[in-house]
């Protein structure tokens, strides 16, 4: 989530303008920041589902909250929900993420459910407690992604959120978290023991959509049980 050094918050008065030179070195940076953390099966999914046209949506990566430790949200979306830009957390998982997997005697203990249950939690309370923070600092974040596309000259078909975001100066808050399940093809190995482990997850409560290597994010706003 974007930061702020002081307990007041205000919007940028005069816009930053980097310079052609300044926007290529920050471009660069983030090129070679990216290639460095492709070291994962799950971060090379994870890259080729953003580049996908239809994740357009989202605006935050590896989102922290003070006070959160080490967990970080995968990605968070803003779209329009109900005439409103909304923040909505996603996280990220392949198939055979260990992290959403237990044996059905497992799942009878509270001790013995998988991960996923934990992270739930903790990011639940993360986004409840910063829900004021993220709903100025992400409207900031649109404008000024806006702002940097226009000095770039980047052609960005700008999503009606972001631009509805920037204007009013604030977003609102989805308080849920959704999973999204990635993997190369449905025909893969590793598929053909996930079905039961999803179907503990939705008897649980878990939103989530699941995704093959090739197809975008879309809206998660659209994902309020499980959708194959």
């Amino acid at each position: 989530m974007p930061r702020t050094t002081g307990a007041r918050v205000t919007r940028p008065t005069r816009p930053y303008s980097p310079t052609p030179a300044e926007f290529d070195r920050w471009t660069a940076t983030i090129d070679t920041r990216r290639a460095a953390e492709k070291t994962s099966r799950e971060k090379a999914l994870i890259e080729a589902l953003l580049a996908h046209p239809d994740s357009r949506h989202v605006i935050d990566l590896e989102t922290t909250f003070p006070g959160g430790g080490a967990r970080r949200i995968d990605l968070m979306t803003l779209e329009m929900v109900d005439g409103r830009p909304t923040v909505i957390a996603g996280e990220v998982k392949t198939y055979d993420d260990g992290r959403m997997r237990r044996n059905a005697e497992a799942w009878l203990t509270e001790d013995g459910k998988p991960e996923i249950f934990k992270q739930r939690k903790l990011y639940r309370h993360n986004i409840a407690a910063n829900r004021e923070a993220m709903a100025t600092q992400y409207a900031i974040a649109a404008m000024q992604m806006i702002r940097l596309a226009d000095a770039a000259g980047i052609d960005w078909d700008v999503p009606e959120a972001f631009r509805a975001a920037a204007e009013e100066g604030t977003v609102a808050v989805d308080p849920e978290l959704r999973l999204i399940v990635v993997g190369e093809s449905r025909e893969a190995r590793n598929y053909a023991s996930w079905p039961p482990h999803r179907k503990r997850l939705i008897d649980a409560g878990f939103c989530g959509v699941e995704l093959v290597e090739g197809q975008g994010l879309g809206q998660l706003s659209t994902v309020t049980a499980w959708s194959e």
